[in-house]
């Protein structure tokens, strides 16, 4: 008689199915569903982030929900991942959760934050060239929904829910009185508070030549039906008017 001794083979677990949080005051619970493949997970670790602040990261004990109490009011970023012996899986999207900060829905959302205590104004350019910003805060498929005069924001433009046009849009900043360079981040959420939220966050430096009216940040573009979203650096004239040459008679 012969024995075959296999040998068993431990996977990486695939990604949590995440996640779903629920806010109330400063009260975040925030729960999810197990990878649909690969190995079975022992651990989740839970990792949140305030765009300029710190990253914490917090192991739920193979649990699959976690509550977190006296929450400070602002905005977070949160990505989970499995582990198990043979490893830590891939971390899922970020989603972007609010405390004592209301969050839109939208085909596409996006958010700036940035350091300094001036005024920084969000700009997009739909796919049909109307560019929506303070100036003009409603176009044919986005709107500006909220503007602030001064730092850390958030500056919020939103593609309204089953509008978004095929295309590019186009988001960058424009520096209103800050005075000097100062961190950005952009939040862009994709089917923004629905079960297929999917959100990433783009840290970039502005203003570095101080307050102009007439240089563009860029941000980055979101690609429409693909879904792309693609980080974009340099500057931009924020508002391309033609300009006629006055002739004037003897």
């Amino acid at each position: 008689m012969r024995f075959v001794i296999g040998v068993v083979t431990t996977l990486v677990p695939g990604r949590p199915v995440f996640p779903r949080s629920t806010v109330s005051g400063s009260t975040v619970v925030v729960e999810w569903d197990p990878p649909a493949d690969g190995g079975t997970p022992t651990d989740y670790r839970l990792e949140a982030m305030s765009p300029g602040g710190a990253t914490t990261t917090v192991l739920s004990g193979g649990l699959r929900r976690m509550t977190f109490t006296g929450i400070a009011a602002g905005l977070y970023l949160l990505r989970l991942q499995a582990l198990n012996a043979a490893g830590a899986g891939s971390f899922t999207n970020y989603i972007l959760i609010g405390v004592g900060v209301g969050l839109l829905t939208g085909d596409i959302v996006g958010t700036l934050l940035w350091s300094g205590p001036g005024d920084v104004d969000l700009h997009v350019e739909e796919p049909g060239g109307t560019r929506v910003s303070v100036g003009n805060p409603v176009g044919p498929t986005a709107r500006l929904e909220r503007g602030a005069t001064g730092g850390p924001g958030p500056e919020i433009i939103r593609i309204l829910p089953g509008l978004a046009a095929f295309g590019a849009y186009k988001f960058f900043a424009v520096c209103g009185s800050a005075t000097s360079a100062v961190a950005a981040y952009f939040i862009v959420r994709l089917a923004a508070d629905t079960a297929s939220e999917a959100a990433q966050l783009f840290t970039s430096s502005i203003c570095s030549g101080g307050p102009n009216p007439v240089v563009g940040y860029n941000l980055a573009d979101v690609a429409v039906p693909s879904g792309a979203v693609t980080p974009t650096t340099g500057t931009r004239v924020p508002d391309a008017r033609p300009t006629f040459a006055v002739r004037r008679e003897p």
